[in-house]
């Protein structure tokens, strides 16, 4: 049965802070975006898969917040579906702005979670 948006969260998927053991590890935002968006609906998510603390925080903001969640697939996992050619510039190669722009929109995102806490 399908979760409606305003349907609370079912304690089995809430998660606690990023755990310590994940402190020090980054990855390309890429790499972050596909593993929460694998993971969202995995109870066993587990922190030692985890490739970076923000993919936690951004796991954990996606289950326990529906719009938090609609505006993940919208804007991060759409843009990253995005075919390549439709990043690319004219002689095909793929323009980084996209990237510094989905960075820069991630950190906004990370910045107001901490504010809200």
């Amino acid at each position: 049965m399908a979760k409606e948006l305003h349907e609370q969260p079912d304690p089995k998927y809430d998660l606690e802070m990023a755990p310590e053991e994940l402190a020090g590890r980054m990855c390309a935002e890429p790499e972050t975006v596909r593993w929460v968006a694998r993971m969202i609906d995995n109870p066993l998510a587990d922190p030692s898969d985890c490739p970076d603390p923000f993919a936690w925080t951004l796991l954990r903001q996606c289950r326990a917040n529906a719009i938090f969640l609609t505006f993940f697939i919208e804007k991060l996992w759409a843009k990253l579906l995005k075919p390549q050619q439709e990043t690319a510039d004219d002689d095909g190669r793929v323009d980084g702005q996209v990237t510094i722009d989905m960075i820069g929109r991630i950190q906004e995102i990370a910045r107001k979670a901490i504010t809200a806490e």
